[in-house]
C-alpha cells in the first residue's frame, strides 16, 4: 500500500464549566414555568428572566463549544 495514512481525530470532551452551563441552560424553562404555576413571581417576570438567562447563557456555552472544537 502505499499513500497517506489518515489517523482519525479525537473528539474532545466538554470541560465540567461546559456540561454544567449545558445543564442549567436546559432547566431554566422548567423552572420558569414551574415557579409561574407554584405563584413564584408574575409570569411575565419569569419568563423575561428565562428568555435573558438562557440567552447569555446559550451564548457561552457556544463559544466554550467554539473554542474546544478550534484548539
Amino acid at each position: 500500500m502505499s499513500g497517506e495514512v489518515l489517523v482519525p481525530a479525537r473528539r474532545s470532551v466538554p470541560s465540567a464549566l461546559e456540561s454544567t452551563l449545558t445543564v442549567i441552560v436546559s432547566a431554566i424553562w422548567p423552572v420558569a414555568v414551574v415557579g409561574a404555576l407554584l405563584g413564584f413571581g408574575s409570569w411575565w417576570w419569569n419568563i423575561g428572566i428565562a428568555i435573558v438567562a438562557s440567552s447569555v447563557i446559550g451564548a457561552i456555552n457556544s463559544e466554550l463549544a467554539k473554542r474546544r472544537k478550534a484548539g
